[in-house]
């Protein structure tokens, strides 16, 4: 991404400008949610233990529509078992329909094992490899312009700072629920679009040694395109991708 090319090359490794998150990235907003979301998420990051020295649990909630990321609430709190629950158990009460990620470390463990008694869809996180490494992965959904921000919400500054100086802070727990977030919506965005893809080409009339070529080739546009809004399909590819999508959301097997 532009952070390393600015490292290695430019000699500006804190330039926020080619930071790994860039806050050029983050300029979109909403002032009110949609009123449909295609996907949601809630994703937790634990804190160790409560007080002053310990790390912040951070819970956040994210949402799909079509290519676009809002990120529609946060808490944030130096906070121990009892209080992440709870507030986990409200923001679930909230959204109830969000698939709920929680890295399985720290007080992790213990609050799936609670929770998974009252809510279905939480889902343990285990983390690959380390943060920046797992921040990487997202970084070109973040630079392609997909994230929308809320517009007043008082967190909103603090999170910019924290996001778009990583890894050189000293506090980094809004980092992983976002990117744990952007993954899972991403995962399921692409694996959706892949079954679409499919058929659409099957359609089209495109021979079956061709489909999964195309079918790659097309994912691999989206992900790469400078907006999540550019076109990547033909008028005849998006005429038949919506009546597959309409047929499949009808039966209740496009998101299930």
């Amino acid at each position: 991404g532009s952070s390393a090319i600015a490292a290695q090359y430019l000699g500006r490794p804190h330039d926020d400008s080619a930071a790994m998150f860039p806050r050029t990235a983050f300029e979109r907003r909403w002032s009110e949610v949609p009123d449909r979301l295609d996907r949601e998420v809630i994703a937790l990051d634990a804190s160790f233990k409560e007080g002053r020295s310990s790390d912040f649990a951070v819970i956040q909630h994210w949402g799909a529509v079509g290519g676009d990321r809002y990120l529609t609430e946060q808490w944030r709190k130096q906070a121990g078992f009892s209080e992440t629950a709870a507030a986990l158990r409200a923001m679930v009460s909230r959204h109830r329909f969000a698939k709920v990620l929680i890295e399985g470390a720290a007080n992790g463990h213990a609050i799936i094992d609670q929770l998974r008694r009252e809510f279905p869809g939480i889902v343990e996180v285990k983390p690959d490899g380390g943060k920046v490494a797992r921040a990487a992965s997202v970084q070109a959904i973040v630079e392609s312009g997909a994230v929308v921000l809320p517009q007043h919400a008082s967190w909103v500054d603090g999170w910019l700072d924290e996001v778009c100086a990583f890894p050189q802070v000293k506090h980094d727990d809004q980092v992983d629920p976002m990117v744990y977030a952007l993954r899972e919506l991403q995962g399921a965005d692409t694996a959706v679009d892949r079954e679409v893809l499919r058929k659409t080409y099957a359609m089209l009339g495109v021979s079956k040694a061709d489909i999964e070529r195309r079918v790659e080739e097309t994912i691999a546009r989206k992900l790469g395109a400078s907006s999540l809004h550019d076109p990547v399909y033909s008028e005849a590819e998006l005429a038949m991708q919506r009546r597959y999508e309409h047929h499949m959301a009808s039966t209740g097997r496009l998101h299930g």
